[in-house]
């Protein structure tokens, strides 16, 4: 029997060869296990780099390696290892876009009608999309580490971003292409922006895109849903280096907050603040307004002397004081929108308050008219939803609704996501409240630095357009969830 240091040695002694023998007989046979497994890849494969699609995870891809390909094979008989997407080609990479895996032969063994020799190696590419594991704001300054960080160049912040990322590609939460992609991007903005401006007010109102100039396709190295993810968070670190970079950052550069939630403020340049949104512009929170108001009430409700701008007040602290579900109930039976009277005929309860709302009693209302009458719960809630003028998505499917409706662990999703929308429209239908709302928005010190990702088959650029709070029109945002109606609570958005 072979010990630990018999193998060392021997993998030693094939490490030590000039060049590893590169089997193509084994590579013929692997491509015949695959095939039989219904695998599929390339039509034309390259004996030396296969090319089939097995999972795009590494972990994954290893695992079916073991358990089909080199099934019954004790794994002291091998080595596996695996490269990540480079697009130069260094090391044991054979792909630009996706990972490969290689096997090398320690001591020989039958694989099918072959008897591989001790130095056989082989490559699999995995033919799919490289996966990550990106987390919630795990690509934000907070956390890539910057908080608190003051920077006067870009090689500096670079650097930092560069060690951080490095760490993720190593915990395997990103691939190298991800790595790549948000270093490339960085790199385009130290290229394309020179300074422009002494002061970051004096970008105020102006538009700027930057091409993405590497040659190669994104969109088949990192998903659609990670893009998104990058222009979120990491926006906010795209964002500080492009304000860097057009102004040079003044005195002070850019600094990124020690408290990663301080209100509205994602990074300051020279001492401004700046709120980094990506695409049409997440909304701000409407907890951020609340918590300025609750600093000094007597003050505003001084302010706010109509009884439409006091509404407002009293709008912007309900949603701040109670979940995203009870929060619009409350608001709805606060402003009296129709809505709110559709909801109680629904639910059979016409003298209901919104003192007397309780999740789980609307909960199991759902649950038991789905459940005992399900024809009937089903032309009840289309009836609640036409006088709403809003659907849950896909509610024509009848017997999947009654299904799902049955199984949802936050059933009475069903009444408030739609109502959520009516609510929010109605909201936005009273110029006076608006008015008022524009007017606490003003107080702010804050700029808005809009990013557009752009990263297509014909278009690749990102987009920065900076925009002041004083002056902007706002209303009031909802993106309920019919599946989690407890989160996403209404919020505010500026008008373009």
């Amino acid at each position: 029997m072979n010990t630990i240091g018999d193998i060392r040695a021997k993998m030693t002694a094939i490490l030590e060869r000039k060049k590893i023998d590169y089997s193509a007989d084994m590579a013929n046979e692997i491509k015949s296990i695959l095939l039989k497994n219904g695998k599929r890849g390339n039509k034309k494969q390259d004996l030396f780099g296969l090319r089939f699609g097995i999972s795009g995870d590494v972990s994954k891809t290893e695992n079916y390696i073991k358990k089909v390909i080199l099934k019954d094979i004790e794994e002291s008989n091998y080595t596996l290892s695996w490269a990540a997407p480079d697009k130069v080609k260094k090391g044991e990479s054979q792909s630009g876009t996706f990972n490969t895996h290689k096997i090398t032969v320690i001591n020989p063994f039958k694989l099918g009608k072959y008897n591989t020799k001790s130095g056989d190696a082989v490559y699999i590419i995995d033919n799919l999309k490289a996966k990550s594991n990106i987390q919630n704001k795990q690509l934000t300054p907070d956390g890539l580490g910057l908080s608190g960080g003051q920077y006067n160049s870009v090689s500096k912040l670079i650097a930092h971003v560069e060690r951080s990322l490095n760490v993720y590609v190593e915990r395997e939460n990103i691939s190298m292409p991800h790595f790549e992609f948000m270093m490339d991007l960085l790199n385009d903005i130290i290229e394309s922006t020179p300074k422009k401006y002494n002061s970051v007010l004096e970008v105020s109102g102006k538009s700027f895109e930057i091409p993405f100039k590497t040659t190669y396709e994104i969109e088949d190295r990192i998903s659609s849903p990670d893009i998104a993810k990058i222009a979120k968070d990491f926006g906010e670190v795209l964002g500080g280096a492009y304000l860097l970079c057009l102004t040079g950052g003044g005195e002070k550069g850019l600094e990124f907050p020690y408290d990663s939630n301080e209100p509205l403020v994602d990074f300051y340049i020279d001492g401004q603040s700046i709120s980094m949104k990506s695409g049409g512009g997440a909304a701000p929170s409407l907890s951020n307004i609340a918590n300025m108001l609750s600093k000094d009430p007597l003050k505003w409700e001084k302010l706010m002397s109509s009884e439409d701008q006091k509404l407002m007040l009293r709008v912007v602290r309900t949603f701040n004081d109670y979940d995203a579900a009870i929060g619009m109930f409350k608001v709805a039976e606060m402003i009296d929108a129709p809505g709110w009277h559709y909801f109680k005929a629904a639910i059979g309860e016409g003298d209901l308050t919104g003192d007397r709302l309780d999740r789980n009693k609307l909960n199991n209302f759902v649950l038991r008219s789905f459940i005992e009458t399900p024809d009937e719960a089903y032309d009840l809630f289309t009836t609640y939803y036409e006088k709403l003028g809003r659907f849950p998505e896909n509610w024509e499917n009848k017997e999947k609704q009654i299904e799902d409706a049955i199984s949802r662990k936050y059933a009475f999703g069903l009444l408030s996501s739609p109502l959520a929308y009516h609510v929010k429209d109605m909201l936005n239908e009273n110029p006076d409240m608006l008015e008022a709302l524009s007017e606490v928005m003003h107080k702010f010190n804050v700029l808005q630095l809009y990013i557009d990702l752009k990263i297509g088959k014909t278009k690749k650029y990102q987009k920065y357009t900076l925009k002041p709070f004083e002056g902007g029109k706002f209303k009031f945002n909802a993106t309920p969830s019919v599946n989690n109606p407890i989160r996403n609570k209404f919020s505010v958005k500026m008008v373009k």
